[in-house]
Formats: structure tokens, sequence, C-alpha cells
């Protein structure tokens, strides 16, 4: 069986079994695993992934770890402490994607620039909303910040980069006029539920303010037309499996 080493971990090639092995060491020197991988290439893929999701501290201190593994263990963390909630858990999810995708998103923290991370950051800002930022900048500003505690980088190179405002046209959001909204309660009115299922869902958001939501839950029992009066108890959401869901 020949090996080959490599800065953090040596790869052997098992003749017998066509296939490539590599031992490592985890939770700080109690276990040993073995991965293997048709190439040396798999291998070395394998045995990281597994040494970057044990995170191992003094793995992590000494070798660093991607930027996106280190932004998803800082969002698992807050996760697991229940500081995350459903619709944050999906907005923050989608954000992580944007991140992995990026030309920074495998690089090793320890090796990104300041000058890399701001690139990234005026990218962003071409493509998506200020809220959309801010999203992208407070997830990875916390995982440095965490970094930098941990002492896996010396340096928080993104608190000298300027955040960017967004490059995209802010959306202006007009109220109908009276005229307007008289054209389209007559026009609503002139269907039935059978021409056009949602259109006493228009009439109730448009003539009552209530959110999408907040509509598509009522039932009967919450509609008390003798006194006017709608009681809101629920309203629609989304959970972490992407399903709808009712609180």
């Amino acid at each position: 069986m020949s090996s080959k080493k490599y800065d953090d971990v040596s790869v052997y090639f098992d003749k017998e079994r066509n296939r490539y092995d590599i031992k490592v060491t985890i939770e700080n020197g109690k276990k040993r695993k073995t991965v293997h991988g048709k190439t040396e290439e798999e291998a070395v893929l394998k045995a990281r992934q597994l040494l970057y999701s044990t995170k191992d501290e003094d793995f992590m201190i000494y070798r660093g770890m991607p930027l996106i593994e280190l932004v998803k263990y800082n969002f698992e963390r807050r996760d697991e402490a229940g500081k995350i909630g459903d619709a944050q858990y999906n907005r923050t999810i989608y954000v992580i994607k944007q991140i992995e995708n990026s030309k920074i998103g495998s690089k090793n923290v320890i090796d990104i620039t300041e000058k890399e991370y701001q690139e990234f950051f005026n990218e962003i800002a071409k493509k998506y909303a200020d809220s959309s930022l801010d999203k992208c900048y407070s997830e990875i500003s916390q995982a440095l910040k965490y970094a930098k505690r941990k002492k896996i980088i010396k340096e928080n190179v993104l608190e000298d980069i300027i955040k960017p405002k967004s490059k995209i046209s802010t959306k202006k959001i007009k109220a109908l006029k009276i005229k307007e909204q008289k054209i389209l309660t007559d026009y609503l009115l002139g269907l039935t539920v059978e021409d056009y299922e949602y259109k006493n869902v228009f009439l109730i958001q448009m003539y009552m303010g209530l959110r999408i939501g907040e509509v598509l839950t009522l039932k009967n029992n919450d509609i008390d037309l003798d006194r006017r009066t709608i009681h809101i108890q629920r309203t629609l959401t989304e959970n972490r499996e992407r399903k709808k869901s009712y609180r």
C-alpha cells in the first residue's frame, strides 16, 4: 500500500481494493475513521469534509475552513440555541446558497482577502436589494467574529470593507385610487366564485386591509356578520420543509 502526504492528511492507495484510503483523527484525537475514494482527489475531499463537519477546533485553528462551512456552522449554532424562527430560517438558507455559489464560498477563511470580500459584496449589490445584501453581510460578519474569537483567523478583514448600496431600483408601491378601487370592486362583484375562486379573497383584502395569509386561513366562525367583525386568529406561513402551515 503506497502513500502520499498532504498538508493535513495522508492518502494510501490500496492495490487489492483499487481505491484510496485516508485515516482521519477526529474529536480531538479520541476517534479514528477511514474514508475511501475511487480517486485521490475524492478521498482527500471526503477527509476534509469529515474534519470540517466534526468542527474539530484544533483542526480549524490550525488549518482554517471554507467560508461556507464556517457560515453554516455558525448558523447551526444559533439555530440549535433557538434563535432562528421558521421564516428567518428559510430566508437565511437562501442567503447561504448565495454565499456557497460565489467565488469565495469554497475558499478557506484564512486566505480570503479584504479585496475579495469587497468584490463579493459589490457583485451582490448589482443583483439583489439592500435587504438581501444586509442579510448576506450579517451572516458572514457573525461567522468571522466567531472565527476570530476562536483564533481561526487573526484579523477580521470584513471590518475594513465598505458595504455597498444595492444597485437595484426600489419598487414604489402605490395604493389603488378610489376610482380604480371601484372599478376592481364592480368587476369582482360581477363574477361568481366559479368564475374566479379568489374574488372574495381580493375583496376582503381590499376593504379590510388583511394580509393574504390571514385571509386564506379564515373559517366561517371567524366572521360575525351581525356584529360586522372578523376575528384574525391564524395566518398561513411556510415551515422549514417549504410546506404551508398555520400559526
